[in-house]
């Protein structure tokens, strides 16, 4: 089974996103502080735009959306350090799910490689790579490029964390999405395959022989979420001063 077995099985991608879909936001819903704050999602924190990321990073949409009513229903003098947690807590559940679904895949790559259920859970892989991919390089781009202050009030320390964290999550969910390759035939060569794209040693290696594009996009999806992470995030990180 390979990306290109999955990418001409609309029924199995439809439903496996909506499958992830849910997942996604029973993880962001189990991480909300219920017992803190409460109460209906506000009206106007709804931001016109975001609609179609839904349909790009499930991930980012429910984060986004958890957060919004969060900094809306929390108490204030207890907001930022809320969101905090929230965002702390967010990004080791990734880290965990990222690693969760790549065993996954893992075993069922070596145990039963033509079957449905690793199918299933190797589309679940592909779309948690655009997923994440996306959400990782839209929020910490934006965290770095925006002019108002941080609403988490996160230290330098714990922001640097949190990139390190993402790009071990970036190795991570790669490795996954590449055991649907064509020329992968085992869950060790996807590892590798990810180590030598994730850190820009040796793209080349991927076009081994040429790849049809669906193949280059992949790789370069994960060569963007890197350069976004790395340039972008802990190069800025680095620089401050707290």
């Amino acid at each position: 089974m390979t990306l290109l077995d999955i990418a001409v099985d609309p029924a199995l991608t439809f439903v496996m996103f909506w499958a992830y879909t849910t997942i996604v936001f029973a993880l962001k819903h189990h991480l909300y502080p219920w017992a803190i704050a409460l109460g209906p999602f506000p009206r106007e924190c709804w931001h016109t735009g975001h609609e179609v990321m839904i349909f790009l990073s499930p991930d980012y949409w429910w984060a986004l959306r958890m957060k919004l009513r969060l900094a809306a229903g929390a108490p204030e003098r207890m907001r930022a350090r809320l969101l905090k947690r929230y965002v702390i807590r967010n990004n080791r559940i990734n880290l965990l799910f990222s690693l969760f679904l790549t065993a996954a895949c893992m075993v069922f790559k070596e145990l039963c490689p033509d079957s449905l259920l690793f199918k299933a859970v190797g589309t679940l892989a592909l779309i948690r790579f655009v997923s994440r991919s996306i959400e990782i390089a839209y929020a910490f781009g934006r965290d770095v490029l925006q002019n108002r202050p941080s609403s988490t009030k996160l230290r330098k320390g714990q922001r640097i964390r949190l990139a390190l964290l993402s790009y071990l999550e970036i190795f991570i969910y790669s490795a996954a999405a590449y055991i649907m390759l064509p020329t992968v035939s085992s869950a060790h060569e996807a590892l590798i395959l990810s180590l030598n794209v994730g850190t820009l040693t040796n793209v080349g290696y991927a076009y081994t022989p040429p790849q049809p594009p669906p193949v280059v996009a992949l790789v370069f999806g994960q060569v963007f979420a890197t350069l976004s992470l790395v340039v972008l995030s802990l190069a800025a990180y680095l620089s401050r001063e707290k």
